[in-house]
């Protein structure tokens, strides 16, 4: 209800869909592939918590405008006050390992060196926004779920659906 009455969707969604949406991306993270420990009685919890709060933002919360993440922002960390307090709850990540929220900037690799001869409309340079997004996406493409990216033109959709495809085992998923 919160994302209807103060939030304006790039892309509108009909709320059942943004509930499975939540739901598919809370099930294909809460596994031990990812991290999950079921056997961490301490930690359990508050991990099953975080994941869900992390599905929250990447599912209700994905579909919003620029202008409109300040507000479902201030939403999700209502949610999980477990937020560090700098940047919107967009810029983290679930770190299983250390029981905490982790900037995606921690995720983006310091150098980028193409490999050799590869054409320029072929590059992926890791940024932030690249780095997520290819681990949202790889996190339901590995749990068979059906993906579509939205966004306004240049944003990298085609590069990253690209580049994970090519990343993901071919006797798999082909």
């Amino acid at each position: 209800a919160h994302r209807k009455k103060e939030c304006v969707e790039l892309f509108p969604t009909h709320e059942i869909n943004a509930v499975r949406s939540l739901t598919y991306l809370f099930d294909a993270l809460a596994t031990p592939e990812n991290g999950l420990q079921t056997a961490d009685a301490e930690n359990y919890i508050l991990h099953i918590n975080m994941l869900w709060t992390f599905a929250l933002v990447w599912s209700i919360g994905a579909t919003v405008t620029q202008d409109s993440r300040r507000k479902f922002d201030m939403f999700a960390r209502e949610v999980d006050p477990q937020f560090p307090s700098s940047d919107t709850v967009y810029e983290y990540w679930v770190d299983l390992k250390n029981h905490g929220w982790k900037s995606w900037e921690e995720k983006v690799p310091q150098t980028f060196k193409p490999e050799k001869d590869t054409p320029f409309y072929k590059l992926m340079v890791p940024t932030v926004d690249t780095v997520r997004n290819q681990y949202v996406v790889t996190v339901l493409a590995r749990a068979r779920r059906h993906i579509l990216l939205v966004g306004v033109t240049g944003t990298g959709k085609t590069a990253v659906m690209q580049s994970i495809m090519q990343s993901l085992p071919e006797q798999q998923y082909s």
